[in-house]
């Protein structure tokens, strides 16, 4: 297994990528397929992947190195190939070549079954729940902030830097500034 980056919307992933990158993630959770090519071409720091193995993308696992943290966007494993393991270890192969630095992601607020799962999948892990408020900035203007959670493999050094890190993710991953 592999992450394989997509540099250009040329990229002969993309068009599956994307797909699997629209079904997987609503609206509000998820930039516009235009919006997700420009954060491809410009963005040094955003690595968009097709999560590969043999020759079949099993899924996509995007996310940012900011130099002091990783923000892990989007992960998605395509759904006929759910329920064998392929997210644990796209989840754990990320998590061996992170240096040891923390990861942080988003999830839903545990008010459906499916939130609830999401969150004990990565608990399983080895993530937390940062115990600190936080929503996520709309993707697209006029929209709302939507109330979610923080977890993270790192929980004294994400707690202890927090509003750096919230800062962080809006300015950069949103562009929204508070």
């Amino acid at each position: 297994m592999i992450f394989q980056r997509i540099t250009s919307p040329g990229d002969n992933l993309f068009p599956e990528m994307l797909k699997l990158y629209k079904s997987a993630f609503p609206p509000e959770e998820r930039r516009s397929g235009g919006d997700l090519q420009q954060e491809i071409v410009k963005s040094e720091r955003f690595y968009a992947n097709a999560v590969m193995e043999n020759g079949v993308m099993l899924g996509i696992f995007n996310y940012w190195n900011f130099g002091t943290f990783f923000y892990l966007e989007h992960f998605a494993v395509n759904p006929g190939l759910r329920g064998k393991n392929l997210g644990s270890k796209s989840l754990q192969l990320f998590h061996d070549t992170a240096s040891g630095l923390p990861i942080v992601l988003e999830v839903e607020m545990p008010n459906t079954t499916e939130a609830t799962r999401r969150i004990e999948f990565y608990k399983r892990a080895g993530f937390q729940v940062v115990p600190k408020d936080y929503a996520q900035p709309p993707y697209r203007p006029g929209g709302f902030m939507l109330p979610m959670l923080l977890m993270t493999n790192k929980i004294h050094a994400v707690k202890t830097h927090f509003e750096k890190i919230k800062n962080t993710i809006y300015r950069e991953v949103y562009h929204f500034k508070p």
